[in-house]
């Protein structure tokens, strides 16, 4: 969810955009927040070799959010790419740019 930083109301319209390893293979996933500042992305889903020895590392991202009139928002994501992962972000509150 998406709101004023201000005065908690809801931002909507604002665009939220995923980055990721691998994005000149498939295109960054792009919603925008409902009336009521809400947003899911949908499931993205990438192959990945696995070592024969174990070692696994996990997979750097972030989520850009950005809304007119609003100072942008980044949050790096961190998830194990042996398995899936869901991330709830909470409630993300946009600052008034002044």
């Amino acid at each position: 969810m998406v709101l004023s930083a201000n005065d908690g109301s809801a931002v909507a319209g604002a665009s939220i955009k995923m980055s990721f390893p691998g994005e000149d293979l498939a295109p960054a996933p792009t919603v925008v927040t409902a009336r009521d500042g809400r947003f899911d992305v949908e499931p993205y889903y990438q192959w990945h070799l696995y070592s024969i020895m174990g070692e696994s590392w996990p997979i750097h991202g972030s989520i850009e959010v950005s809304a007119p009139g609003y100072v942008p928002y980044k949050q790096e994501l961190r998830w194990p790419q042996t398995k899936p992962r869901t991330q709830d972000l909470g409630t993300i509150r946009l600052a008034r740019a002044q």
